[in-house]
């Protein structure tokens, strides 16, 4: 009996302990933890790292049993494909610059790993927009107004943060660089020093106001050199310099152009000179307007007009009358202005300057010297006759010396230019026959000789 009863406690201990380990055995396992998978974004400027939104995500995770994540603050992993397969180091994000206008965008995965099984669980996403550094700008010359332009690379992305240059000039200002501070959207900041194109300015003259002299028929060397050099052209190009095209206007409006032509003496007085101003000008190629550049006032002489010799006496004197004597002047002449009794007429070569550079040669009549009655040669005596000295000279052009040939005698000389103005003076030997002549300039010359009674006058060239 005692043995049936203690048996019968055994087998139910044995099933009440069985019980109460099934109910143990029985109990689920914690739940994998869920989240719902944050979809974020960020802008980053190209070469950095983009700060993570860890919190958010942590916050988007579901952990009923508060432990199959490592709560409350459960580790994110990142990646950098869906698949999370390829984790995400915390590298900088790069742009590809492919197109350096546009942005970028780069995914990044995270996810948490669930205690209970190891398993990698999706926990959400940030899309990163990555800007490219900006790039350089240019600044563009619009117009003759010197304004300028800011071109940038990037309109789309890129601003204007800062800047020293106003976009515009003054006439006359330099070239130089700018310093402009430009961002973008993503937080990308770049200083550049962009260079700019001078504002040219139209050159300015002193406007020098030249003399000249010319005779009648003549065409003027006009001075382009001395107007040229007070042409102030600072940019170096407004004027076609460095040799600017000096044009010239017979009209202070600069509208009707001196086309080079000989100018004429109206001869409406042959004894007064007559005034002719052409006006330069030259053309600004900025704008081709015409500027002022000076002026040349023209005296324009008369050609000599031709004189008479008349006698003047009883004695044969003979007397040279200029036309204009205020204007002309007596070069050379082989005639001496008195005459022995008893030498015919004849023609005197004479020739005739003044200070317009005209110079004429004239064949000149005089009349016979009579001879005298017996109380003509009574009353003045003995009249020696006047020789004329028959002396040439060569080579003719010269350069350094004069030949004369016949000389016999001493003589006086002088050497004088077409407006009268005496240059060499002094007196030749008998035995002299050369003249140093190299010190002259280039021009036409009078050799005039005279001894006792006799005198000549000789015309030579220096080229």
């Amino acid at each position: 009996m005692n043995i049936a009863r203690l048996i019968l406690m055994l087998l139910i201990s044995s099933f009440c302990l069985f019980t109460q380990y099934r109910a143990v055995w029985a109990l689920p396992l914690p739940a994998c933890p869920i989240s719902s998978e944050p979809i974020e974004t960020l802008t980053i400027c190209e070469g950095e790292v983009p700060s993570l939104p860890n919190g958010v995500i942590q916050a988007a995770i579901s952990d009923p049993d508060a432990e199959a994540v490592g709560a409350p603050n459960p580790q994110i992993s990142w990646y950098t494909d869906v698949s999370l397969s390829t984790p995400y180091f915390g590298d900088a994000l790069q742009h590809s610059n492919v197109d350096h206008c546009s942005t970028e965008q780069v995914s990044l995965f995270a996810a948490i790993t669930c205690a209970t099984d190891n398993s990698l669980i999706s926990a959400g996403v940030v899309n990163v927009t990555i800007y490219p550094q900006p790039t350089p700008p240019v600044i563009s010359k619009d117009d003759q107004e010197c304004n300028y332009t800011l071109l940038l690379s990037c309109p789309t992305l890129d601003n204007l943060v800062s800047s020293n240059f106003p976009l515009l000039q003054n006439p006359g200002d330099p070239p130089g660089a700018a310093t402009l501070e430009l961002d973008n959207g993503g937080g990308c900041n770049e200083v550049f020093a962009v260079p700019y194109d001078g504002c040219p300015a139209c050159p300015s003259s002193s406007e020098p106001n030249l003399e000249a002299t010319v005779c009648s028929g003549e065409t003027l060397s006009l001075p382009d050199a001395a107007i040229r050099e007070a042409v102030f052209d600072p940019s170096s190009v407004a004027a076609g310099a460095p040799e600017p095209v000096i044009t010239w206007f017979v009209d202070i409006s600069l509208t009707v152009p001196f086309i080079g032509a000989a100018l004429q003496h109206s001869n409406a007085d042959p004894c007064l000179t007559e005034t002719v101003v052409l006006y330069a000008a030259i053309v600004c190629t900025l704008d081709n307007s015409i500027l002022s550049a000076g002026s040349l006032t023209i005296e324009v002489y008369p050609q000599p007009q031709a004189p008479t010799i008349t006698q003047t006496d009883g004695l044969c004197n003979y007397q040279l009358n200029l036309f204009c004597p205020t204007l002309d002047s007596v070069l050379g002449s082989d005639f001496a202005n008195v005459a022995a009794p008893g030498t015919p007429g004849g023609i005197a070569i004479l020739t005739l300057g003044n200070n317009g550079n005209c110079l004429v040669d004239f064949h000149v009549p005089y009349s016979a010297c009579e001879e005298p009655t017996s109380l003509e040669q009574s009353a003045r005596g003995h009249i020696e006759k006047q020789e004329q000295l028959r002396l040439s000279l060569f080579p003719n052009p010269a350069n350094q010396f004069l030949c004369l040939e016949g000389l016999g005698e001493v003589a006086n000389y002088e050497i004088l230019d077409i407006q009268g103005r005496t240059h060499l003076r002094g007196r030749l030997q008998a035995s002299s026959s050369a003249l140093h002549i190299g010190d002259l300039q280039s021009g036409h010359y009078f050799l005039r000789l005279a001894t006792d009674g006799k005198q000549q006058s000789l015309r030579f060239l220096i080229p």
